[in-house]
């Protein structure tokens, strides 16, 4: 039984993409995902599926800021309102590189050692979580 579609746009090039984003809700119990290409032409960089139990948990506050974006070897993330004491980074196929309990501050630098690519972080306090996307670029 077909749930929903996604309609991806074409960006004119190989390399040029553009997040498209869509949110699904299925009933509790097992089941199968399958992705289905109607016409050729495309590629994918990656997809996330995520569980959300509510759509409560997830923080929209403008003032946290994670730089500099592209990183090499450190990280700044810096939120005056939102008291977290986790961080995760997650590459794009869903893999938790890093996890890491911190004691919250405004200003946290926090080392990292990744290879190049694109990673979310993800702050959390255990009610709340914020996610922002970065590049790792160490050319």
């Amino acid at each position: 039984m077909k749930i929903s579609q996604v309609v991806v746009p074409n960006t004119g090039g190989w390399q040029i993409w553009q997040s498209v984003v869509k949110t699904i809700k299925i009933d509790q119990g097992k089941h199968y995902f399958k992705l289905v290409a109607v016409t050729g032409g495309f590629n994918i960089n990656y997809f996330n599926v995520q569980k959300v139990l509510t759509d409560i948990n997830s923080l929209k506050i403008d003032d946290i800021i994670i730089f500099p974006n592209p990183a090499s070897n450190h990280i700044v993330i810096k939120s005056s309102g939102f008291q977290y004491n986790k961080v995760e980074v997650i590459e794009y196929l869903g893999k938790i590189v890093l996890s890491k309990s911190v004691q919250y501050e405004p200003e946290l630098n926090l080392p990292i050692s990744l290879t190049n690519g694109a990673y979310i972080v993800k702050i959390s306090n255990g009610l709340k979580y914020q996610e922002k996307r970065i590049i790792i670029n160490k050319n």
